[in-house]
């Protein structure tokens, strides 16, 4: 699996920090020959990527970079995904697995769905263009 996230602040569009990474195969999960072809995603990148929890432990560190300055106190992470339904049950998944559904359930997040044309372009005024 490939997890990419950017915190920004909400104001100014303004990148906090980011985070892109592959994890390595974990538990009974079991990766479709198809979605990987789809993807391009290949079994030398997983083997190569970070653990679960390794993976989980930078998503809690970058969920606690939200902008929660005076002027947006009480604000809540938003995550974008374009398949938001797949995306949440993901990381619960991961969070679970790593015993840390806790930590993820603190930062009380929004997750939101938008369109592929609408992130790509995103990702790009961030900086964070894929291969």
């Amino acid at each position: 699996c490939e997890v990419a996230m950017i915190a920004i602040k909400g104001d100014t569009l303004e990148k906090i920090d980011m985070l892109s990474f592959y994890i390595q195969p974990y538990g009974e999960f079991t990766y479709d020959d198809a979605a990987m072809k789809y993807t391009g995603i290949t079994q030398g990148d997983l083997e190569g990527g970070v653990t679960i929890k390794e993976a989980v432990n930078q998503i809690i560190e970058l969920l606690g970079k939200a902008d929660l300055t005076p002027k947006n106190k009480g604000s809540k992470p938003i995550l974008c995904a374009y398949n938001s339904a797949f995306d949440k049950g993901f990381l619960i998944q991961m969070f679970t697995f790593a015993g840390k559904m806790k930590e993820l359930e603190k930062f009380a997040y929004r997750m939101i769905k938008v369109r592929m044309i609408v992130m790509r372009n995103f990702a790009t005024f961030l900086g964070m263009n894929r291969k």
